[in-house]
């Protein structure tokens, strides 16, 4: 039965049993795409795993620090006999008089033109004559709009 070796810690020295160096242990974050899976404690001279794979129990702890501090946040609003401030929020980003987001514009491979001026223009640029598109419409049509006669 092999004797039980204590795991070391982050940046503690041991006896690697791979290399058979005196080195110190580094611990490593195993990736799944973009999400954080465990951390192996590694040697540093041979990168040889030293310890198995730990879960990180991050997501347990940041679920009830986010409900502490929510509750730290009521507290001091209490202390000081105020409501804490509302977020700030965001202009609403279709909202802006933009050639892109107007009825009147057609998106071309090699131009943007707007079929109300009859001139090529910038996605960007600000319209004073600016009809909104409909809802169902998509911006990246190839149909240009058709206009009603009244």
């Amino acid at each position: 039965m092999p004797d039980k070796v204590p795991i070391p810690k982050p940046g503690e020295s041991f006896l690697c049993r791979a290399c058979g160096r005196e080195s110190l242990a580094k611990v490593k974050k195993v990736m799944d795409g973009w999400r954080c899976t465990g951390e192996v404690v590694l040697c540093a001279f041979c990168q040889a795993p030293v310890a198995p794979a730990t879960t990180p129990a991050a997501s347990a702890a940041s679920r009830d620090s986010g409900a502490a501090n929510a509750a730290a946040l009521r507290r001091l609003a209490a202390l000081l006999d105020t409501e804490p401030a509302a977020a700030p929020r965001l202009a609403d980003a279709t909202r802006g008089h933009f050639c892109k987001d107007c009825r009147h514009f057609l998106r071309h491979p090699f131009y943007s033109r707007c079929l109300h001026h009859e001139k090529n223009v910038e996605p960007m640029e600000d319209c004073d004559d600016f009809d909104p598109r409909p809802e169902g419409a998509d911006a990246t049509s190839e149909e240009p709009p058709t206009t009603a006669a009244p």
